[in-house]
This record gives structure tokens, C-alpha cells and sequence, in this order.
């Protein structure tokens, strides 16, 4: 769920709400298309390390089957 809360963080940022949304949307705003990637490529890592991370904690925590 932590990867899901960041990514709607984000949406919800860019809407209006604050962090890091906010980024996004200013520099769409001002036309930084440069740091506007950068932004959304650090969100993307964020959500992919963090989905990694807790696939990898779920298997490790999980029952081996018999």
C-alpha cells in the first residue's frame, strides 16, 4: 500500500493538495519540462523500489509451503 499512497499522493498533489505534486505541477506550469521529468522519474523510482522492497518482505515473511 505504500507505493499506492505514493502515487496518489502525487495525483492528488498535482491537484492541488501540496507536496510533491506541486513540483509536478510547477514546472508543467512554467514549462521545465527537464525538471518536471526528473521529478516524475524520482516518483517512479520511489514506487518501483518500494514495490520491490515489499514483494521481497511479503515472500520473506510468508509460510513455505510443506
Amino acid at each position: 500500500m505504500l507505493e499506492y499512497n505514493i502515487r496518489s499522493a502525487s495525483i492528488v498533489g498535482y491537484v492541488g493538495a501540496g507536496g510533491i505534486g506541486v513540483w509536478l505541477h510547477t514546472y508543467q506550469e512554467f514549462y521545465q519540462w527537464d525538471k518536471f521529468a526528473a521529478v516524475l522519474a524520482c516518483i517512479l523510482a520511489a514506487v518501483i523500489l518500494l514495490d520491490l522492497g515489499g514483494s521481497r518482505l511479503r515472500r520473506s515473511l510468508a509460510p513455505t509451503a510443506p
